[in-house]
């Protein structure tokens, strides 16, 4: 059984926080406490998702997904609710209400299949067997108010933690009080039952221990400079990159001073920066993508608690070399004497050089082939879709696997934080315009070869042929990029986005097989996206693509607004 439970929106009222939680760059003030209860309830065999429609809108495929809807709120949430009660019904999608709401009005007033009256843990599993077995009832009312010994810890697992100011902990149940504006003694009561101590200390701890603080550091960015530099996923902010570019600047003169082209470049400003904002937010551990190559990049200063190598291909050659084997012995220099490696999919010319590498500096090292084989079935799942995000799944699973036992990473909050991935541009499904448009990052020959399948998957899924809006970054990137494309496109929108390797549209078109019978159009991102709910490209019937170099996803998420980005 798929549960899908929902969170309805608070009306722009003091309940919502909405101004002033713009000022702490979140989206909601806490998360829905009652329904990751209600959740940790429900049967282990049935599959479970959250979406509180404060944080993140409800799509059409949450609701494909789903088998039954469990919604629960207050009574100054009821328009909300009744628009998701609404919309489940014109798919003939169950519904069952619950919390404060259901206990103030009447079943026949919320309009939903099943109603339950009272607190959930009392009710949740005579409601689960009856709908496995198709036979709910309209309405489930509590005898009495259960014992809060009886309530499990909150299904974390299901939410973003980082999207909410507070993470909340229910310490009791019922109030004194009868605040004219409050439904919550309707269902808890007047009479204030706690929980034990033992209770709220699990409660406590599981947050503690799904709340490592940790540092992200990755390059390029998007749209803002500062997501290449996160600490629990918030970004630096351009005050911070200010003051950390006039606190480095007299050590970069220094340097200068004393050779001329050593000085620090753009991207060692940018890892000193993220080193020094690591430490001053006290990340208890950190993050760190190369910038290029491995054995001479900036990043390579640290010695870490793991070094991951995720794939190899024939990039950068210019700086790495010509061949796969050059490549992976510059890529292998993050390898530091005895700590663990982990290896993902790379080519077999890749593999022996990675292999001694290791060897001659005692470092242990785990294969994601070895461990997780051939079939694509056994690797882990991820909410990121392609094939190769699961061999990026399986990667990330053995890098958090090797870590020392003093992180307590679970085999389940490794599953849980796959399922939680938010990571823009790669195969991301927006609607523009009302038109499904999907940004997707492919800068390279290996990311073309990933495209390949993926615009297959999308043909056959839609019964169309896209259009698509591509820019590469080098005439070496852009031909394996344009062959792909024009296998699957109905036209093409050729782009130069602002960067200086850029390719002109020249290069471009002359990339172009001349077996390629479809339209191909010069354009510019303004033209293309004149305002952050349409684009020009294509008919109203047509499915859009956004693919190719970083930069020109980063120019077109611009222009569609933060809800993209």
């Amino acid at each position: 059984m798929n549960a899908l439970l929902i969170y309805p929106e608070f009306p722009d009222t003091f309940w919502s926080f909405k101004h002033a939680l713009r000022f702490v760059g979140k989206r909601a003030a806490q998360p829905p406490l009652g329904l990751m209860t209600v959740a940790a309830l429900l049967p282990r065999s049935w599959k479970k998702r959250l979406v509180d429609t404060n944080v993140e809108r409800l799509r059409d495929r949450d609701l494909a997904w789903a088998d039954v809807v469990m919604l629960s709120g207050m009574h100054i949430q009821r328009e909300s609710l009744d628009a998701i009660v609404e919309r489940c019904r014109a798919r003939g999608l169950r519904t069952v209400v619950g919390g404060p709401i259901a206990s103030s009005l009447s079943a026949a007033e919320l309009k939903a299949d099943h109603v339950v009256i009272g607190e959930a843990e009392a009710l949740i599993a005579e409601l689960a067997q009856d709908l496995e077995q198709g036979k709910a009832k309209a309405v489930y009312q509590a005898a009495e108010r259960p014992e809060m010994a009886t309530s499990p810890l909150p299904d974390l697992s299901l939410i973003k933690m980082n999207r909410y100011s507070t993470m909340a902990v229910q310490y009791s149940r019922g109030c004194p009080f009868n605040c004219e504006f409050c439904d919550i003694i309707e269902i808890y009561g007047r009479r204030p039952r706690t929980k034990a101590v033992a209770q709220v200390l699990a409660e406590l701890d599981q947050l503690r221990a799904a709340g490592w603080r940790v540092g992200l550091y990755t390059s390029p960015h998007l749209v803002n400079l500062g997501e290449r530099v996160q600490v629990d996923r918030q970004m630096l902010r351009e005050d911070e990159l200010v003051a950390y570019a006039r606190e480095l600047r007299p050590l970069a003169d220094r340097i200068a001073q004393v050779k001329a082209d050593e000085r620090p470049s753009f991207f060692e400003f940018m890892t000193a920066m993220a080193l020094l904002q690591f430490t001053r937010k006290g990340c208890d551990i950190g993050v760190l993508e190369t910038g290029l190559g491995g054995r001479l990049d900036a990043t390579n200063i640290v010695v870490p608690e793991v070094s991951v190598i995720t794939s190899i291909g024939m990039d950068h050659c210019e700086y790495l070399g010509h061949e796969l084997g050059l490549i992976a012995r510059e890529k292998a220099g993050i390898i530091k004497p005895g700590r663990p490696v982990v290896m993902g999919r790379v080519p077999a010319e890749a593999e022996v050089v990675i292999r001694a590498v290791a060897a001659e500096r005692g470092s242990p090292l785990v294969s994601v082939a070895e461990e997780f084989g051939g079939e694509l079935g056994d690797y882990p799942a991820t909410n990121l879709e392609g094939d190769y995000q699961r061999w990026n799944a399986a990667t990330a699973w053995l890098a958090a696997k090797v870590l020392s036992a003093k992180w307590r990473i679970t085999d389940e909050i490794i599953a849980r934080g796959l399922r939680q991935v938010d990571w823009p541009g790669r195969w991301q499904r927006v609607t523009v315009g009302g038109r499904l448009t999907i940004l997707d990052a492919s800068h390279n020959p290996e990311g073309a070869q990933v495209l390949e399948t993926s615009l297959a998957q999308l043909v056959a899924e839609t019964g169309r042929t896209p259009v698509v809006i591509t820019a590469a970054l080098g005439v070496a990137r852009a031909g394996p990029l344009m062959e792909t494309i024009c296998r699957h496109a109905k036209e093409v929108h050729l782009v130069v986005p602002n960067q200086p390797r850029a390719c002109s549209y020249e290069e471009l078109e002359s990339l172009v097989p001349v077996a390629f019978k479809g339209q191909v159009l010069r354009a510019t991102v303004a033209g293309l996206f004149p305002t952050a709910i349409a684009c020009t490209a294509g008919g109203p019937q047509d499915t859009l693509v956004v693919t190719g170099s970083i930069y020109l996803l980063g120019e077109v998420m611009a222009r569609l607004g933060p809800k993209v980005a």
